[in-house]
């Protein structure tokens, strides 16, 4: 059975409003009493999700465990340019800047959950399972600039994609 969409109150869309570039989609929810879909369904039906840049809490978990550590960035850094990917995807109309490292060592996981990332488990077309992490929306461009002196074989992607968060940004 499907569900009616919510009838969003004045004022309620007025708080959305006025939040919607600076809030979490979670904390908006949480504050108005409803779902986070609920919020993301408004976002969305209503063409927001263009002018959000907001960074996520758990991009600043990372970027605090990076700021004066300097053998973590440079970890990092030869990680993604190793095993990762730096990247701008494309979702529905929207453009979303995406840094992801996959690998198959549990000890490495373990490090960069230590530091803040989550990951996700996936098994590969042989079967053979997998983590991945994945950091994305205009907030990854403070853990960009923390490794970028240190990248070699993806320096210029990360400065292309510092570069269009930044024109983003002056919209």
């Amino acid at each position: 059975m499907r569900r009616k969409p919510k009838q969003w109150k004045q004022d309620e869309k007025d708080f959305i409003l006025a939040n919607y570039k600076s809030m979490t989609i979670a904390d908006m929810a949480r504050e108005l009493g409803c779902s986070y879909r609920q919020v993301d369904g408004y976002l969305y039906s209503h063409d927001l999700y263009k002018d959000r840049k907001t960074i996520k809490r758990k991009q600043l978990v990372v970027l605090k465990a990076l700021k004066n550590n300097l053998v973590a960035k440079v970890y990092l850094a030869a990680l993604v340019d190793g095993e990762g990917t730096i990247t701008i995807q494309k979702r529905n109309m929207n453009f979303r800047p995406c840094l992801q490292v996959a690998n198959t060592s549990v000890e490495l996981l373990a490090w960069l959950i230590s530091i803040g990332f989550y990951s996700t488990l996936a098994r590969n077309s042989n079967g053979r399972p997998y983590w991945r992490i994945q950091v994305s929306g205009y907030g990854i461009v403070d853990i960009l600039e923390e490794i970028l002196p240190y990248l070699i074989i993806k320096k210029k992607h990360a400065e292309l994609t510092i570069e269009f968060i930044n024109i983003r940004g002056l919209e």
